[in-house]
């Protein structure tokens, strides 16, 4: 680099080293008061160190740790420290499951096949999806749907996919129509008109 060179030929006077190599007095003098990137040796015990102490950081918020703190550091020096140290994020993939067909659990008939929907609390309509929050956090979502006014009568979210989180969802409907006569009340998958329902059941309550 031409200011490394100027300052190693410190014999040449400072104006005819910058005149010769064409090179701006100001420049040099911004350059010299700039502050030096620690060797490899002074940065890592300070990367390890913020990395233990903020898990979540990548080297692009390390780098910028390093900064506040007075190290100065190429952002690809600090990835390769962290790597050599075993220090990269390692991003954790939401992998979404909801429906599980390869079982050995009784299946039932589709009660709702050729059934016409006519009346408020015939058929109620259960599904599970999953949704990202504003957090960026992925849960699950179960809901439970009146089929005739397409009215949700309860919900529940859960980072687990269990009885449950539909339990739940179910308790929150009854309470909904709490006092209403509900027996012969079909309660069944979202996706049962056409496919053979798995979860199928009637009410007396």
């Amino acid at each position: 680099m031409l200011y490394e060179q100027i300052k190693t030929e410190e014999q040449i006077p400072l104006h005819s080293a910058c005149r010769v190599l064409n090179v701006s007095r100001h420049a040099y003098n911004n350059w010299l008061e700039q502050p030096s990137e620690p060797t490899e040796d002074t940065l890592t015990p300070e990367v390890i160190r913020i990395a233990q102490e903020n898990l979540s950081y990548g080297y692009r918020r390390i780098k910028e740790q390093l900064k506040i703190e007075n190290f100065p550091a190429n952002h690809k020096r600090v990835l390769q420290i962290m790597r050599k140290n075993h220090l990269t994020v390692k991003i954790k993939r939401f992998k979404h499951c909801t429906t599980d067909s390869n079982h050995s659990l009784r299946t039932y008939p589709n009660l709702i096949k050729e059934l016409a929907v006519v009346r408020l609390n015939q058929v109620w309509v259960s599904d599970i999806t999953y949704i990202q929050l504003a957090t960026g956090k992925m849960v699950y979502l179960a809901t439970v749907m009146d089929r005739f006014s397409r009215r949700f009568l309860g919900w529940e979210l859960s980072e687990n996919i269990d009885a449950l989180l539909c339990v739940n969802a179910l308790q929150m409907a009854f309470e909904e129509r709490e006092g209403i006569n509900l027996a012969g009340l079909i309660l069944t998958r979202t996706e049962a008109r056409n496919t053979q329902a798995t979860n199928t059941c009637t009410s007396s309550k």
